[in-house]
C-alpha cells in the first residue's frame, strides 16, 4: 500500500527532527530550518521526470491578492514539473508549514493557510495540497488543542482524524474572532468555500507510552 504524501512529510519530517535533536541541534529549530527536511522530500517525488524542480517561497495562480501593498502572495513550496515554470498554476505539490510555539504559529495563520491550500485546490484540483506543523511536542499538543482544530470545545474546525469536511462560512460563524483575522485584507474568497482534510497523525509515533521531543503531522487538502 503506497504511502500518502501527507504521512511521508509527516514521518520524514519528525524524524529528520529526531535525528537532530540527538545530535544537539535543536537549538537551531525554527519554521526556516525545515525547509532542508522539506525540500528534500518533495525533491524525491518526481524520481522519474528530469527537470522537476522544487521552489521556496513560490506565487500561485490560485492564490487571491491582498488588499494591502506588499509582497505578492506565496506559498512555502511547491513542485514545479518541466516547462510549466515558476510561478505556474500547474504546480504538482503544494505545501505550507508552521513551526509550534513560533510567533508566526497563531490560530488565524494556521486557518489562513489552510483556507489558501483549498483555494489553491479548487483553482488546480490535480495538485496535492498539504499542511504541516511540526516543533516540539508539548507545544505542538498545545497547539492541537486550541482553534482551528477541534477539541473537547469546540464542535467544527479542522479534524486530527481521518476526515473532516470544513466549511468557511460554518466556521467564521462558529469561530468569528479567528476567522476575522485570517480573512482580513484578502479579496475575492468564496463565503462558501468547502473543503476536506485529511491527517496523518503525529510522527514519529510514541512507542511503549513514551513520547518523542520532537514531532510533525500533516494534513493533506481535498475536495469535496
Amino acid at each position: 500500500m503506497q504511502m500518502s504524501l501527507s504521512r511521508r512529510l509527516s514521518e520524514a519530517v519528525g524524524s529528520w527532527l529526531h535525528f537532530e535533536f540527538c545530535c544537539h541541534r535543536a537549538g537551531l529549530f525554527s519554521e526556516s530550518a525545515l525547509k532542508s527536511a522539506v525540500g528534500q522530500v518533495i525533491s524525491s517525488l518526481p524520481a522519474n521526470i528530469k527537470g522537476a524542480r522544487v521552489y521556496a517561497d513560490a506565487k500561485h495562480a490560485g492564490l487571491p491578492r491582498s488588499s494591502n501593498r506588499g509582497r505578492p502572495p506565496s506559498v512555502d513550496f511547491v513542485l514545479v514539473l518541466p516547462n510549466n515554470g515558476l510561478g505556474s498554476s500547474d504546480a504538482e505539490v503544494v505545501v505550507e508549514t508552521k513551526w509550534a510555539g513560533s510567533s508566526h504559529c497563531t490560530a488565524a495563520r494556521i486557518f489562513r493557510d489552510f483556507v489558501r491550500l483549498a483555494l489553491i485546490k479548487h483553482h488546480s484540483p490535480s495538485a496535492k495540497c498539504i499542511f504541516l506543523l511540526a516543533g516540539n511536542n508539548r507545544e505542538l499538543a498545545a497547539v492541537l488543542a486550541a482553534s482551528p482544530f477541534t477539541s473537547a470545545r469546540l464542535t467544527h474546525g479542522i479534524s486530527k482524524g481521518n476526515l473532516r469536511k470544513v466549511r468557511l462560512n460554518k466556521f467564521s460563524l462558529l469561530q468569528s474572532s479567528v476567522a476575522d483575522d485570517a480573512m482580513r485584507g484578502w479579496q475575492g474568497v468564496p463565503a462558501d468555500l468547502a473543503f476536506l482534510t485529511s491527517c496523518s497523525g503525529i510522527h514519529p509515533a510514541p512507542t511503549d507510552g513514551n513520547r518523542y521531543d520532537f514531532g510533525a503531522i500533516a494534513w493533506e487538502i481535498g475536495l469535496q
